[in-house]
């Protein structure tokens, strides 16, 4: 069984479809970057690499979006939605293995398996935010092939990441204890400003459920903007004491009339904020959507100089 905690500080990946969308792959689809695992798996591995060289210990599988489901309800066939998430995880170790061969590095190198919500699964956009309510079980069928392909193609560990809704990562869980006990998983919720998950679950609530549970080894935010962090830090703080993880988006604003998304240039780097996120507790860093490996990069050089006792 992974054991993060014998890891820390520990710098995680970034942002797989800004860097696919620079080598002119269309992830503009409900699918975004999980169809080039199977179309441009050249370009995938490469990504997962860039980020080994740039100082990441973890390269988080391309399978955020990619639940059967999801993959057979947008025209795949079963046998290709298994395939592809099968792939996920072998390209990330494929660039792993590289990355060891060519540097000698010989620090630990992880791989997770990522697990997107079922919001993933719909167009509406109420859904999108976590506005749905299945049953336990009804989540569990939903989540359960997706992590035993994961789980059996050789991921380390789970990333149950951008979680909106405090039901479904209940349902995550308990299949995490029932169904995979050798393996563990860190979990990441999406929250609105106000500090609730986006079901409106306040986040120190959710926090403190999972505290008793062995199984999730980190609990954090994902996808804010940088800026928002430290409240978040100071609230999941306040309620836990398991490795503190964060991995915020790049601060990007969106315009409606333009359709793009834009960084302000006084929005701050990952790494200039990471020494404050240490200093609060965060052990566990990286980036979302946007994020780059020249980010990570930045990021790597500051984490690896701060030791967290």
């Amino acid at each position: 069984m992974v054991n993060l905690l014998d890891q820390q500080p520990l710098v995680i990946d970034g942002g797989m479809a800004t860097e696919l969308s620079k080598q002119g792959i269309d992830t503009t689809s409900p699918l975004w970057s999980a169809m080039a695992a199977a179309k441009f798996p050249n370009a995938v591995q490469g990504v997962h690499r860039q980020y080994f060289e740039a100082g990441a210990s973890v390269a988080t599988t391309d399978s955020f979006v990619a639940s059967i489901p999801t993959l057979v309800n947008a025209g795949m066939s079963l046998t290709g939605a298994r395939h592809l998430v099968r792939a996920t995880v072998k390209l990330a170790k494929r660039a792993r293995d590289a990355y060891r061969a060519d540097s000698g590095s010989e620090r630990p190198l992880l791989i997770a398996g990522g697990v997107g919500p079922y919001a993933e699964y719909s167009d509406d956009p109420s859904k999108s935010v976590g506005n749905y309510a299945l049953t336990i079980p009804e989540y569990q069928r939903f989540h359960r092939e997706r992590m035993q392909l994961l789980a059996a193609a050789g991921v380390d560990l789970f990333a149950f990441e951008t979680q909106p809704n405090f039901t479904e990562t209940q349902a995550l869980t308990e299949l995490l204890e029932c169904e995979f006990p050798d393996k563990t998983a860190w979990l990441s919720f999406s929250v609105d400003d106000q500090g609730n998950l986006w079901d409106g679950t306040p986040l120190w609530e959710a926090v403190s459920y999972f505290e008793p549970h062995p199984q999730i080894e980190a609990i954090g935010v994902n996808c804010l903007a940088p800026d928002d962090i430290l409240d978040m830090v100071a609230t999941i703080k306040q309620v836990t004491t398991k490795p503190i993880i964060v991995y915020p988006n790049n601060g990007a604003v969106f315009d409606a009339e333009t359709q793009t998304w834009s960084v302000d240039d006084q929005t701050p780097t990952l790494a200039s904020l990471a020494p404050q996120w240490l200093a609060a507790g965060v052990s566990i860093i990286g980036g979302c959507c946007g994020t780059t490996p020249d980010d990570i990069h930045s990021l790597a050089r500051v984490v690896n100089k701060t030791s967290v006792k």
